[in-house]
């Protein structure tokens, strides 16, 4: 299943559509669009903190406004991560937000006795 948050700059702030995204499915596909005109995703624009193995193939695309990651889902863990976002062509004055992902999914519960 597919997550998608639009990231947009405001006033020289970054902002996130979904402050915590809560990805359903397993696995589920995490997309950020960046929807302010002018602005791209650094090259690693979306940076996942204490990724134990939940998170692969982070994929820049459309020209770096667009970001995704596959999420396993497999836990109920939260996950901070960094947005990092510039003007085209300027690799300095790089904003960022610090928002976080929690996963909704659990281990199979045991049948019980």
């Amino acid at each position: 299943m597919t997550h998608q948050a639009t990231v947009t700059v405001v006033n020289g702030q970054v902002q996130v559509s979904d402050a915590k995204l809560k990805p359903k499915g397993k696995p589920a596909t995490l997309v950020w669009t960046l929807a302010t005109p002018g602005y791209v995703f650094t090259s690693n624009g979306i940076a996942i903190t204490g990724n134990n193995g939940q998170f692969s193939n982070p994929a820049p695309s459309s020209g770096n406004t667009v970001f995704s990651w596959q999420d396993a889902n497999t836990d109920a863990l939260e996950y901070a991560y960094n947005i990092a976002v510039q003007l085209a062509g300027q690799p300095h004055g790089i904003l960022r937000l610090d928002p976080t992902i929690q996963n909704t999914n659990t281990y199979p519960k045991p049948n019980p006795p």
